[in-house]
């Protein structure tokens, strides 16, 4: 019998479905579907929240997130509902490049 060794999936657009067949996605799908659909990308990211590269590229393969202030920027310069990208709230709002983000309290 022979086996293959098993690969590392990677976080990013795994397409993880729940129980009734919804797609989900971690915080750091929800981060990487919003840089994508605002065309920002990761070193800009990394400009606006004052923080090196690597720790964005960290967040988005879920290694750690960012600060709630960082959250609320990120959803800004994103375009994006806080509450979608913070806690998937909100679906039918999710990442629509340009719009004004729902502040959330």
């Amino acid at each position: 019998m022979c086996f293959m060794p098993i690969k590392k999936v990677a976080t990013r657009d795994r397409g993880a479905v729940s129980a009734t067949g919804v797609p989900t996605w971690t915080l750091g799908d929800r981060l990487d579907k919003a840089l994508r659909t605002s065309g920002v990308e990761v070193l800009g990211m990394a400009r606006i929240l004052a923080e090196p590269p690597a720790v964005v590229e960290g967040w988005l393969d879920d290694d750690g997130h960012p600060s709630h202030p960082q959250m609320v920027m990120w959803a800004s310069a994103c375009g994006v509902p806080l509450a979608w990208l913070a806690a998937g709230a909100d679906a039918d709002n999710g990442p629509r490049g340009g719009l004004p983000v729902e502040w959330v309290a």
